[in-house]
């Protein structure tokens, strides 16, 4: 090992919070990269196994103890951190390896498996324990550098040992106002009691995905039709979203129901990254009440009247990520049971906590590993009952959209026929048919 590395790493708080919530969102997200031609399979595993070094974290597991930390593996040159499989059809590999639960107390933290066939896909598995999507990136850009750096077979890192915690952005906002904004601005979000097709049974059984795709043309108009309405582009899909899951809401229920949108809170700081690969989200609650017949603009609206102040927004990541920092801080086990209630308490009444995330752009520049990239996806974690969780991403003008579920908590009609929902609530066919025209896009609801 490393002497530079030590031994034990801190268990920062969301680190907690991501283990512990493994009931509701299976802690694992995956990237999948096409090329054309064949990767340097031993070339891949150093990358990996450097990284581990580059980024320690990586090279630990979660050990659950009061309090929980990260402990360095004494097996890391012996762990297979790149398998390659023959395949001819490379989807029921790809599958296979991307069901495959990833444990953070027991398997790497990274894994990858290159499927060879024609040409060489990649898939690689990161824990959602040790980061979240953004951090992920971070982590798939460092690999293909350590890639393409390997061409000196003795090339090494150097490890960073910076900060993964909460207390980069308190100290910079200030002590004070980080508990000011804990104290007066976390409300209890409002309870929804719209309710998704579920079995809920536990997540067993194959995970699957469901994706639907919106190419550049299309991308664009939905952009110029946000700027138009003096919203963002995740306000138009929020909106969307929100109408699709009316279709679950009983009739005569005019209660805000909310929606959870992670934000990628890195922006708050000065250099506008971590010291170290991490879980740096906090999330913003935005409860909206069904108005019967109200068109799609009148919808964007009150969603953006409700993310659009930048201070407010800030305040509310400020006294969420307080809230996270100080509960499973001081009071984790009670953290987790409290979780674990509200899980079940969700999954008797059959309501439904809704999430969108909005992972951003996946950058082929930083993708290099001297063979011409065709396609990179992202691989949402599933979720199982009460949680449905729609990710999007964009990779070359495409958009993108996910919802990765277990099959034996929910009916691929069920989620195949949600997406479509949300993809006719979308305004951009009319607004590219017509850019002149007022914005009135998608069904009432």
């Amino acid at each position: 090992m490393d002497p530079k590395i030590p031994s034990r790493l801190p268990a920062v708080a969301q680190d907690r919070m991501v283990y512990h919530n493994a009931p509701v969102i299976d802690p694992q997200f995956q990237f999948v990269l096409e090329f054309e031609g064949r990767l340097d399979e031993a070339r891949v595993k150093r990358a990996v196994r450097l990284a581990m070094d580059a980024e320690p974290v990586f090279g630990c597991q979660y050990v659950e103890r009061r309090p929980p930390y990260w402990k360095r593996r004494d097996d890391l040159d012996r762990l297979p951190l790149c398998e390659v499989v023959e395949a001819s059809d490379p989807q029921p590999a790809m599958a296979e390896f991307i069901t495959r639960r990833c444990n953070a107390s027991l398997d790497p933290l990274i894994q990858t498996r290159i499927v060879r066939g024609r040409n060489d896909t990649l898939c690689l598995k990161i824990s959602h324990v040790a980061a979240d999507g953004a951090g992920g990136g971070d982590l798939l850009y460092l690999i293909a550098t350590l890639y393409r750096s390997l061409q000196d077979p003795s090339y090494r890192v150097t490890p960073n040992l910076g900060s993964r915690s909460r207390m980069q952005w308190f100290r910079h906002a200030g002590l004070r106002r980080s508990v000011k904004a804990f104290r007066s601005r976390l409300a209890k979000p409002a309870e929804n009691q719209w309710r998704f097709p579920s079995t809920n049974r536990d997540h067993r059984g194959g995970v699957k995905s469901a994706l639907r795709q919106l190419d550049a043309a299309r991308f664009d108009s939905l952009r110029a039709y946000a700027k138009r309405a003096g919203s963002t582009l995740n306000d138009v899909l929020t909106a969307a979203y929100f109408r699709s899951l009316c279709q679950f809401l009983e009739a005569g229920i005019d209660l805000p129901q909310t929606i959870i949108l992670p934000m990628n809170v890195r922006r708050y700081l000065p250099s506008g990254k971590t010291q170290a690969i991490c879980n740096f989200t906090a999330p913003l609650y935005l409860p909206l009440a069904r108005i019967p017949g109200e068109p799609f603009d009148a919808t964007l609206r009150r969603v953006t009247a409700g993310t659009r102040d930048a201070e407010a927004r800030k305040e509310h990541a400020l006294a969420a990520a307080m809230a996270i920092s100080l509960g499973y801080r001081l009071a984790a086990p009670r953290m987790k049971l409290m979780v674990e209630a509200a899980r079940c308490k969700s999954i008797e009444d059959g309501r439904t906590i809704a999430f969108l995330s909005n992972f951003g752009s996946i950058d082929p520049a930083r993708l290099d590993f001297g063979l011409p990239l065709t396609d990179a996806s992202l691989i949402s974690p599933p979720a199982t009952a009460p949680a449905l969780f729609l990710v999007v991403h964009s990779f070359r003008g495409a958009l993108r959209f996910m919802v990765t579920y277990y099959s034996s908590t929910m009916k691929s009609d069920d989620v195949e026929g949600l997406l479509d929902s949300f993809l006719r609530e979308l305004p951009a066919n009319e607004v590219r048919a017509n850019a002149h025209a007022g914005p009135d896009g998608g069904a009432r609801v």
